[in-house]
């Protein structure tokens, strides 16, 4: 018997237990809002069809559910890669299944493209995660101050940069995620490795580190006290709610909007000489670790977000005052 998904709903689209999502989940139903989970695993009980015409139009089956995606409120995406989810991979037919589950995924992406409901975050808007040093001229060009920075296949150009600024970092430029470390004589013997693979390679700054979760026209910001390189490996690591300058709260929504999001985590940093520094931004940030340790409730941020179905289309905010940009390098 089919079972009719509530108007006006706000659709979840990822793994339940996930924490980030199941935390989403749950604020929403405090909220009384109409709750609808898509379980990516549940591939085999998938179906979404669109149609086009006189725009998109499309409805989604899951199980003995239906779903007219016309009337959805709002769409929070935390999908995982469809070819690694569980049922995919111990499928006895497993390209048939593969292919279905990246079809269902396209579509899921297409009609989240295109529909007019609220959605956190678009495809489009997300795609600028692929690439860091995209990332770093977007926050220069609100105003952030950045590392000098290069992207090169080339040792030789890794030594004559390490020269130039001294102590160094190397992290990967794609949206996969990677441990940023400290460039040192250990590395000599594999540095020649980067002519197989094009990495970033960033002046260490010093200072203290920032998280700042920008949902809608909120910043939530931490301040992460750390000996660690990386703080997100460094389990003793500190992390206090905080309260940002006006002009850089400013400038992270500002940031988060330039590129369509409606909810990112940003990675700042504040130097010893008191300039503010953007590393990069997550468009689908796990907000879990900074919230458990911080009181922050960013989870009852974007609940209300979702519930409302309004999205952020307000031009930027001139900010109080801007900062000058580091320099940019590529070789």
């Amino acid at each position: 018997m089919t079972r009719r998904v509530p108007g006006d709903a706000v659709l979840l689209w990822g793994i339940p237990t996930e924490t980030t999502l199941s935390r989403v989940e749950l604020s929403l139903r405090k909220l009384g809002a109409p709750v609808f989970v898509i379980d990516q695993r549940r591939i085999r009980d998938t179906a979404l069809e669109l149609e086009s015409g006189a725009g998109i139009h499309g409805h989604l089956r899951f199980g003995p559910w239906f779903a007219d995606l016309d009337t959805v409120r709002s769409f929070y995406m935390r999908p995982y890669d469809s070819r690694e989810l569980p049922a995919v991979v111990n499928a006895t037919n497993n390209k048939s299944l593969t292919d279905y589950a990246l079809r269902t995924e396209e579509l899921t992406s297409t009609w989240a493209e295109v529909t007019p409901a609220l959605v956190v975050n678009r495809p489009s808007a997300m795609a600028a995660n692929n690439s860091k040093p995209f990332q770093t001229a977007q926050a220069a060009s609100i105003g952030f101050s950045v590392p000098e920075t290069l992207v090169t296949t080339d040792p030789a150009a890794v030594k004559a940069f390490q020269n130039q600024h001294g102590e160094i970092v190397y992290k990967s430029i794609s949206g996969v995620r990677s441990v940023v470390r400290t460039l040192t004589s250990e590395h000599d013997d594999r540095l020649h490795n980067v002519e197989n693979c094009p990495t970033q390679f960033q002046r260490r700054i010093i200072g203290t580190n920032y998280r700042v979760h920008v949902v809608g026209s909120q910043a939530f910001a931490c301040s992460i006290t750390s000996k660690s390189t990386d703080y997100r490996y460094d389990s003793a690591c500190r992390v206090e709610a905080c309260i940002l300058p006006r002009h850089i709260e400013t400038m992270s929504i500002n940031l988060t909007r330039k590129v369509g999001l409606e909810v990112s985590g940003l990675d700042l940093m504040k130097d010893l000489e008191g300039n503010w520094y953007c590393f990069e931004m997550n468009p689908s940030p796990g907000f879990t670790f900074f919230q458990d340790r911080s009181g922050q409730s960013v989870d009852a941020a974007i609940a209300d977000l979702l519930a409302s179905g309004r999205r952020s289309d307000s031009p930027p905010v001139t900010t109080d005052r801007a900062l000058s940009p580091g320099q940019l390098a590529g070789q």
